[in-house]
């Protein structure tokens, strides 16, 4: 995918930084489930709607970005796939301290007066950094604006002069970024920050070429997080297009599809990923998955996040669709 345009780049180190955390957890008895993979697995199905709908994508970009050529689906779809859960480390404070420290030192620091100072500290850290984010905060508030506006008549291109002000996106980026139980915000702009280094070695007439691609992806990473979507409710933004979301649609319904290496779900003495295939008709797309190998605790659990995605969703342009048996 890199290959296809030398103006593209990106890094994985964040991921593979993900992946030693986790193999260290793991030989460490700490509990966690697989983002490696499933990251990758994502972007591999993701490819798979794609190949079978492209027009969903390119049609989507065509209207958007009608001043820009040559722009990449494939590129966008591998930033979003392989960034959407590097923020998962701001979740996990207590288990990286664990592989610094040790685990009984952890749990003997996390005790009293230092548990309150380490909360405090905490605090104070993501909040310097939410501030040091104002210029990725802004610019993705205008591109959320440009695409949710009723008809797109003109291009749009990243707004770096205006002063950060008040947006109900920004306002649930922010509470979700706060808490120590998302990942979705932190995630977006880890993208953005890795990516920028990319943007700034770029000829300048690429620059805006490179940011569109990278805004539009961090745009549609935290809408897989339930946590933030209940955020962006709680602002009143209670659904999004899929006509002018595509991305963010597929990764909301991929990555509640794919359980393979991430925890046991089926009955039985095999636990493989239940999802059999995806079928694409036109622009819907189907899961293919064997239910009855779900026990009523995991099927229950499948319904709360197929409601989830569903309830968000506008299918106003690609369709998703889950077994009867979620929804």
């Amino acid at each position: 995918m890199l290959a296809c345009d030398q103006r593209f780049g990106g890094t994985l180190q964040p991921l593979l930084s993900l992946r030693r955390l986790e193999q260290i957890w793991e030989v460490g008895g700490l509990s966690f489930r697989d983002h490696f993979f499933h990251s990758f697995h994502d972007m591999l199905l993701g490819c798979l709607v794609m190949d079978g709908c492209p027009g969903s994508f390119e049609g989507f970009l065509a209207e958007a970005f009608p001043g820009t050529s040559g722009m990449s689906i494939e590129y966008v779809w591998l930033l979003v796939a392989l960034y959407h859960d590097v923020g998962y480390l701001a979740q996990r404070g207590e288990e990286v301290m664990a592989m610094r420290f040790g685990a009984a030192a952890a749990v003997n620091l996390l005790t009293g007066e230092r548990e309150a100072a380490l909360a405090e500290h905490e605090i104070a850290l993501r909040d310097r950094m939410w501030q040091q984010y104002a210029l990725y905060r802004r610019t993705l508030t205008s591109l959320y604006d440009h695409l949710t506006q009723p008809t797109i008549t003109s291009d749009w291109a990243p707004d770096t002069l205006s002063p950060p002000r008040k947006h109900p996106l920004d306002e649930a980026l922010r509470q979700s970024f706060a808490s120590q139980e998302s990942h979705g915000a932190a995630s977006a702009f880890r993208l953005l920050a890795d990516v920028s280094e990319y943007v700034g070695k770029a000829d300048s007439p690429d620059r805006p070429f490179l940011q569109k691609h990278a805004y539009l992806a961090a745009l549609s990473v935290p809408f897989h997080d339930w946590h933030v979507r209940r955020e962006m409710v709680k602002q009143g933004i209670y659904a999004v297009r899929t006509s002018r979301f595509p991305f963010a649609a597929l990764l909301m319904f991929i990555d509640t599809l794919q359980d393979d290496r991430r925890e046991p779900v089926a009955v039985g003495p095999e636990n493989s990923d239940l999802l059999e295939g995806l079928v694409v008709e036109d622009d819907t797309v189907s899961a293919v998955i064997d239910v009855g190998r779900l026990d009523p605790e995991r099927l229950e659990k499948k319904r709360r996040e197929a409601a989830g995605v569903l309830e968000f969703l506008n299918q106003d342009g690609l369709k998703v669709r889950y077994p009867k048996e979620f929804v």
